[in-house]
């Protein structure tokens, strides 16, 4: 049987009948700042529970450990950016009560979490969580501008591998999707595509390289020609008179999405 993940702030479900109740607009794209990603590739913790779970005699050539690796796909997907700077760092995981402390902490990181959240849908494999604002509001060229970002891989209720194990999940398949979410991609909702943005997910199903689908997305999230700004680090520029926003999409193994925007119900489907 296929699960479904669960992510935070991206905006697209698979395919249900619609019921709608509609109370605030949801931006088509979730994206950093194009230039300042060009500038400084985002700088990932990771921590140093997933490295018992890993195989590190996986690793390359260049010493990159098999989920810096997953992280080295999207890299090579795009001729002008570098979304992740390799290696990560490893740090000490992150076990916060509260789900909004880890979009406060200033590190973007890559959580293992033997504890879950009200909040979330104990049949989650994992959450990407971010926040941003919007920009060109109004325009037909309005966006959500992230600003913050994090993995939370539920090892509460699931189990992982990284060889051949068929009972359970592939860990490196999750992360690769999950990496997907947090640089602004959406679910692919097309079951008939083959991508690793998809939302469903069987156990001992590998998913480990990126199709054609996944790098014309995101080409077409991150164009070549990026605008020219002035280089700053990608955490928490906010402008005065810009309002932070938080958005959550939840899909749950009954296949119905639950939309909310700012802790506000927003659609179901």
């Amino acid at each position: 049987m296929k699960i479904l993940f669960l992510l935070l702030l991206v905006i697209s479900c698979n395919p249900k009948e619609k019921t709608t109740q509609e109370s605030a607009k949801a931006p088509i794209y979730y994206r950093w700042d194009t230039a300042k990603l060009q500038e400084t590739p985002l700088n990932i913790v990771l921590a140093q529970d997933f490295l018992p779970v890993i195989n590190t005699e996986e690793a390359d050539a260049s010493g990159l450990n098999p989920i810096e690796l997953m992280a080295q796909k999207w890299n090579l997907a795009h001729p002008s950016f570098e979304f992740y700077s390799l290696p990560f760092t490893v740090g000490s995981n992150k076990i916060f009560t509260n789900l909004d402390d880890y979009l406060e902490d200033h590190e973007i990181g890559i959580y293992y979490s033997q504890e879950w959240y009200r909040e979330l849908s104990p049949n989650s494999l994992a959450v990407t969580q971010f926040n941003g604002v919007r920009k060109n509001v109004g325009t037909s060229e309005e966006y959500f501008e992230m600003n913050h970002a994090d993995i939370l891989v539920n090892f509460r209720d699931f189990e992982y591998f990284t060889d051949s194990n068929k009972k359970v999940f592939d860990l490196l398949t999750v992360i690769l999707h999950e990496m997907g979410h947090l640089l602004g991609l959406p679910h692919t909702k097309n079951p008939t595509i083959s991508s690793v943005m998809s939302p469903y997910l069987d156990r001992g199903e590998k998913k480990r390289d990126l199709t054609q689908h996944d790098v014309e997305n995101i080409l077409k999230y991150y164009p070549n020609s990026a605008p020219t700004t002035p280089a700053i680090s990608n955490l928490f520029y906010i402008q005065e008179t810009e309002v932070l926003e938080k958005y959550i999409i939840e899909l749950r193994s009954d296949g119905q999405c639950y939309h909310y925007l700012n802790g506000q119900f927003l659609i179901s489907h």
